[in-house]
């Protein structure tokens, strides 16, 4: 969506299922529930707006798919790596 602005809500199927799982547990009625959601999704999206996440989250993304895992350090210091170029920058 960052790229196109459309979600791809298909092909994100399993992970809106694990939300709305978590979400559920929560109880109330389904406009709650969704409310939720919503408030859940307004603050990612907040968050991938601040100054170097994104180039964080391409960084950690483009590590995975080199060595299929990584460490939570190594993931941690690309992020920090990535804000820091940002703060430095603006």
């Amino acid at each position: 969506a960052r790229h196109t602005g459309v979600y791809r809500w298909d092909g994100a199927s399993l992970d809106l299922r694990a939300v709305r799982n978590l979400t559920e547990m929560r109880g109330g009625s389904i406009r709650q529930v969704e409310k939720l959601e919503r408030r859940w999704l307004d603050k990612v999206e907040y968050l991938l707006d601040q100054p170097g996440v994104w180039p964080a989250v391409e960084a950690v993304a483009a590590e995975l798919l080199s060595h299929i895992t990584i460490s939570g350090r190594a993931a941690r210091h690309l992020f920090e790596q990535a804000v820091g170029r940002a703060r430095r920058t603006s």
